[in-house]
């Protein structure tokens, strides 16, 4: 069991859920995302922010927690 590689998959898997609630709560806030509106039009900016801040996150989020439970080491 590896605690620095759990420990990141746990803080990228909590990043990711921070941003979708941010998301849903104060969509203007979000600089980035209009960045990305403005750049890519507003459906395609909405998808690019969402799959880049909140599922890659969570998705690589749990395989760091799996990888460092196997006892990989990231590092």
């Amino acid at each position: 069991m590896n605690i620095v590689t759990i420990a990141i998959g746990i803080a990228l898997v909590f990043f990711g859920i921070y941003m979708a609630i941010a998301r849903k709560r104060q969509p203007q806030a979000a600089g980035k995302r209009q960045a990305l509106q403005e750049l890519f039009g507003d459906e395609m900016g909405n998808r690019i922010h969402l799959g880049t801040y909140v599922v890659i996150p969570i998705l690589a989020g749990g395989m760091f927690i799996f990888s460092g439970m196997r006892g990989v080491s990231i590092f």
